[in-house]
């Protein structure tokens, strides 16, 4: 009996060790990585942009960086993430501000920020390298998750699936500045949405707190570096009763009142030139065309914010 729980205990010690150094070697490995994935953050880290674009998707395929800055002495890059949410958001720009500060960083709201549907980890399960050191991100995702600070011990778990993309990313050569992080979206399908798609159904109670707490860590950091924050209501297609398919719910207009920020209406209602079905890829998403004459937008009123603070 002895023999066996000394086995036990020789194979744990293994486990652990053989743990501690494949995640030494993962580490290593996305800080030299070449690809989308985690590349971009180290791209971004390394030649430090005076303007970082955040948010989801719709902050991924509706600003283009060099027409946002086009007159303006500033750099800009893309950090938009398809499927995330604001803990991915939080834990991307955490890591970043222990790098350097940037001038400016645009925030794309979306509707459902804080919808139970958002919690989910798989909106921030690429960003779990960055999150596995940031207590007080593991702090807020453990009240929704009592076992994510277990699973945290484990140097191998922040790279769960990742494995293959970081191989195959030291050796892709992606071109972080041909589109500077903006992703095109070519084709329209706003036709097909507009028959099956329905307005988004929000209801307070199914408001998640972590995600609140998380949007409030996300000011409080902006504002403790003194970075110029702009908050931004991107552009979406509405329905034929004139509504749009996300509003904002009373939770975060209560925040921004709180924090006194502004939010930057860019929409069919303020600006006419947008009202055009041509510029979407579907209801809540600008295809490029309509992404250049909404950047162009953004771009002015950068120019005014900037000359006329």
């Amino acid at each position: 009996m002895k023999k066996f729980f000394i086995k036990i205990l020789l194979l744990l010690v293994v486990i652990i060790v053989v743990d501690f150094l494949l995640g030494f070697v993962l580490d290593k490995m996305m800080a030299n990585q070449k690809s989308e994935l985690y590349g971009e953050i180290t791209w971004v880290k390394k030649n430090k942009p005076d303007i970082i674009v955040l948010g989801t998707s719709k902050a991924s395929h509706g600003y283009i960086p060099e027409i946002i800055t086009k007159g303006i002495d500033y750099s800009c890059y893309n950090l938009g993430q398809d499927g995330s949410n604001v803990i991915a958001t939080l834990a991307i720009i955490s890591n970043i501000l222990q790098i350097y500060t940037p001038k400016i960083i645009i925030y794309d709201l979306i509707g459902q920020e804080f919808d139970m549907e958002m919690v989910s980890s798989a909106r921030f399960k690429n960003e779990l390298p960055y999150i596995k050191n940031n207590e007080k991100i593991i702090h807020l995702i453990k009240e929704e998750d009592k076992y994510f600070t277990l699973r945290t011990l484990s140097k191998l778990y922040p790279y769960n699936n990742r494995l293959l993309p970081l191989v195959t990313g030291l050796f892709q050569e992606y071109d972080f500045v041909k589109l500077y992080g903006y992703k095109p979206l070519y084709d329209n399908k706003l036709e097909d949405a507009l028959k099956t798609e329905t307005k988004y159904d929000y209801r307070t109670e199914n408001e998640n707190n972590v995600l609140k707490q998380a949007f409030k860590e996300l000011l409080e950091e902006i504002k403790d570096r003194n970075i110029e924050l702009v908050l931004i209501n991107s552009p979406q297609w509405f329905f034929a009763d004139g509504s749009p398919k996300y509003e904002f719910s009373q939770s975060l207009a209560a925040i921004l009142k709180q924090y006194e920020i502004n939010i930057y209406e860019i929409g069919t209602q303020n600006y006419p030139q947008l009202n055009n079905k041509q510029y979407y890829r579907d209801m809540a998403h600008l295809n490029h065309e309509g992404a250049m004459v909404f950047s162009g937008i953004l771009n002015q009123l950068l120019k005014d914010k900037l000359l006329n603070p």
